[in-house]
């Protein structure tokens, strides 16, 4: 996935070096998200990315999955300092949240997220 990212960012002129690793970073944690809490994860499943450069000082990246389980991401707001030390799961949202300008992170509409 990384490597795909990386390939199709090279191929755009005059990114960053900043940008283009945001951008790998943000794509890989929005797939490892699909997998863990979608039916992406699950056999037959399908995650799907695209990377447009709607102007030449902007970027998109859109990652597809298949669905809700009952394990939607959420950004978790609710953990003391002390749980967050601990925390082994949670930061993802968090971290695509403060790399991404605009509105980094949609939900499902039908489901109303």
């Amino acid at each position: 996935m990384r490597a795909k990212i990386r390939a199709d960012l090279a191929a755009l002129p005059h990114l960053p070096a900043g940008l283009v690793d945001a951008v790998e970073l943000c794509a890989s944690e929005a797939f490892a998200n699909a997998v863990e809490h979608t039916r992406s994860g699950q056999e037959g499943g399908r995650v799907v990315r695209s990377l447009t450069r709607p102007a030449h000082n902007r970027l998109r990246l859109a990652v597809v999955d298949d669905g809700t389980t009952d394990t939607t991401p959420r950004i978790p707001c609710e953990r003391t300092a002390a749980e967050w030390v601990e925390a082994e799961t949670g930061r993802g949202v968090l971290l695509i949240a403060a790399l991404a300008t605009g509105n980094p992170c949609t939900g499902n509409k039908r489901a109303g997220q």
